[in-house]
Order: C-alpha cells, then sequence, then structure tokens
C-alpha cells in the first residue's frame, strides 16, 4: 500500500539490520563518540518516531508535508529537533582505518518551536537563539548566546526544557 504523508500525522518505523550496521560503524569510526555517546544508544531496536509537519525546504521552498524523523523524542515537549535527510558534516581526520577524530558534527537540522518549523543552519545558529531559547530569562543567563556553541544543540535544548518544566 502506499500513503501520501499529508495523510499519516505520525508514524513509528524499526530500523533495518543494514541501517544499524552503517550507524555502528559510523559510531566506531568518530574517536569523539567514545566520550560524547553511547553505543548502545546509536544501534538501537526502538521504533523510530516520525511525525507529519508542514516544512518549507531551506526555508526557501513552497511548505508542504513531509513525513520529519524526531531526533529528540525523550525531551521535544518545547522544541521538537528533525532529522535533515541532506544535512551535511563537519570534516574529521582519520589515518590508515584508524577512528577518526574532531568533526561528524551535522551541519543542519529542522526544528519546530510552537506551531513554527525552520530549517536551521549550523552557520544561523546565533540568529535563531533568541527564537528558540529567548523567552526564558533564567537559560538566557546561564547559557548567554555568545558563550555556546552549535555542537551543543542537543544538550541546550534539553536544558532548556528542564529549566522550563523545573
Amino acid at each position: 500500500m502506499k500513503f501520501a504523508a499529508a495523510d499519516i500525522a505520525e508514524m513509528y518505523l524499526y530500523a533495518t539490520e543494514r541501517e544499524k550496521s552503517m550507524k555502528a560503524g559510523k559510531f566506531i569510526s568518530n574517536m569523539r563518540n567514545y566520550s560524547t555517546k553511547k553505543y548502545s544508544k546509536s544501534v538501537t531496536n526502538d521504533a523510530i518516531p516520525y511525525e507529519n509537519q508542514i516544512v518549507s525546504l531551506k526555508n526557501k521552498k513552497e511548505p508542504k508535508a513531509f513525513l520529519m524523523q524526531v531526533i529528540n523524542p525523550e525531551f521535544n515537549e518545547l522544541i521538537t529537533v528533525y532529522h535533515d535527510p541532506f544535512a551535511s558534516e563537519t570534516i574529521s581526520t582519520g589515518f590508515g582505518g584508524a577512528p577518526a577524530f574532531g568533526g561528524g558534527v551535522i551541519k543542519s537540522y529542522y526544528v519546530k518551536k510552537g506551531d513554527k518549523v525552520i530549517w536551521l543552519h549550523k552557520d544561523d545558529f546565533e540568529d535563531n537563539y533568541d527564537f528558540l531559547f529567548g523567552d526564558n530569562a533564567e537559560f538566557m543567563k546561564k547559557y548567554p548566546k555568545n558563550s555556546v556553541e552549535w555542537d551543543y544543540l542537543s544538550f541546550l535544548i534539553y536544558q532548556y526544557t528542564e529549566m522550563n518544566h523545573g
């Protein structure tokens, strides 16, 4: 059966064995992952959530319905982050098949706050910082715009969510 994205509100899919193998290889090939991520979270048997959203691709195309993969289902009450299938990554350095050092940071996501979904690129993070977090003065004081980096986006969204529910 074929379904139009506009006819599906949300769905859950399981990763294929091939996808799991690719994720495992990507995890193992980057040294940075050993200290910042857990292998068991990278290769999971859990269902992957998708939501129907009206999105303008790269904030330039005519908005239309897409099924978007939710990246932060554990803490998406206020800000939901969606996978950008066309996102590039920062460059990493590795030698002779050894795990790479640095790099491997995804450069863009789709982000929803309230009713607004935007394409958020690493280069535009500072410009959109107030949109994402500016309604919480305590958060802005603890994590001022000029003191944070793109690499900590998930941490910041988690902290923002916790501070708003605390």
